[in-house]
């Protein structure tokens, strides 16, 4: 079947979608444009609907590590105070899960049981988050085998002349990488709801990779050796490892202005679920059309290949913060009707900066004007995510 009939038949399947639990034959279709041929039934069905929001030109609204709330109150969120609902996309960290420790390391065991609390809570969370018909975004703060950084300035420039490379196969830290994937693949297949299936996870390794930030950025590494490691990290976390809830997101930060550009690392249509980019400059410095661009750009792309596109972190650092913030910046981004953005995502609060209003916060009531919005969706309104296939 030629690309463009596949096209085709996908967005068929796609605009009739109506709410109603998938089809068999619906979820084995979705199945052939995923990474994984064989993803678990909720896996294919998460996937198929953010698309079909997608496609109505509707965006899901979500927050990394959102019970970090400013408000501190008990069991909830900020977003859910400001708004009595419930976020739909929920940010989590394997950072902590795979710590990166050497065997070696002199405080070995501090790490590993701090690593057993922090893998305890995300599980809760992460659980919570599915039973409630959340969707579980996991981006990978990595820490390097060395520095225990995942910032480039706490590394030698010997280490971060090597230390992506080491991670390759043959690479001096290959064994050790695989160790971290493990991992998270065992932790992957803990995270199941109440009703005993895995939870879908979209996973974003690598993220922020056009910057110098992090140890795997543009800097330290060649295009050809940031596509070997990206593929082999989907080819063992699901040819070897038999992880089948996980949806693989390719998201840099926003220094692109061309589709050749946001695509110079690109591993590959098999290797990749969702596009997506992390933006807070653009919005910090005032570049409304640019962020607006930027978002046409991975849409577009979405479309035409088969994906799901996303505006992966947002927030505004600097101060003051403009009082019209959401309604005349991300609002004002998000404004194109053809745009097919199925998520947007806050960073995680901070007193210093929350990306989220505070309750007392002046800038309330614009943040509310901006998820009423006609595009931005939070719980109930998102819908079933997870709709199974009929029972024969």
């Amino acid at each position: 079947m030629s690309g463009h009939l596949r096209t085709l038949c996908i967005v068929c399947l796609i605009t009739c979608f109506c709410g109603t639990p998938l089809i068999a034959e619906q979820v084995d279709a979705v199945r052939k444009t995923l990474v994984d041929k064989n993803a678990t039934p909720e896996t294919a069905a998460l996937f198929y609907n953010l698309r079909q929001l997608a496609a109505e030109g509707k965006t899901l609204v979500g927050q990394q590590d959102p019970n970090v709330a400013v408000a501190r109150q008990q069991d909830t969120t900020d977003i859910k105070l400001l708004t009595g609902k419930e976020l739909a996309v929920w940010g989590h960290d394997f950072m902590d899960i795979a710590k990166g420790t050497l065997p070696d390391a002199p405080n070995r065991d501090e790490v590993r049981r701090a690593a057993e609390r922090q893998e305890a809570r995300s599980l809760d969370y992460a659980v919570k988050a599915y039973d409630e018909g959340i969707v579980n975004v996991f981006c990978w703060h990595m820490r390097s085998p060395e520095a225990q950084s995942f910032y480039a300035r706490e590394l030698t420039d010997e280490q971060k002349r090597t230390m992506f490379r080491s991670l390759l196969p043959g690479g001096t830290r290959h064994e050790w990488y695989k160790e971290q994937l493990r991992t998270i693949a065992e932790f992957a297949g803990k995270v199941k709801g109440k009703n005993g299936t895995l939870s879908p996870i979209i996973f974003r390794p690598f993220h922020e990779f056009d910057g110098d930030w992090f140890w795997w950025g543009k800097p330290y590494c060649t295009p050809q050796e940031f596509v070997e490691c990206w593929r082999f990290t989907v080819k063992y976390l699901r040819d070897e490892l038999g992880v089948r809830n996980f949806l693989y997101a390719f998201s840099p930060d926003n220094r692109f202005n061309g589709e050749a550009e946001f695509l110079e690392r690109y591993p590959g249509d098999e290797y990749v679920d969702l596009v997506g980019f992390d933006n807070y400059s653009d919005f910090e410095g005032n570049r409304i059309d640019a962020a607006a661009k930027k978002l046409k750009i991975i849409s577009d792309f979405a479309v035409k290949h088969e994906k799901i596109a996303a505006l992966t972190e947002v927030g505004y650092r600097n101060k003051p913060i403009p009082s019209d913030l959401y309604t005349g910046y991300y609002g004002k981004a998000l404004a194109e009707p053809s745009l097919q953005i199925a998520f947007f995502m806050f960073w995680r609060q901070s007193n210093n900066t929350p990306y989220v209003p505070a309750p007392d916060s002046p800038l309330v009531e614009n943040f509310r004007e901006f998820i009423d919005s006609p595009r931005m969706r939070l719980l109930p309104e998102a819908g079933n995510l997870y709709s199974l296939p009929k029972e024969p």
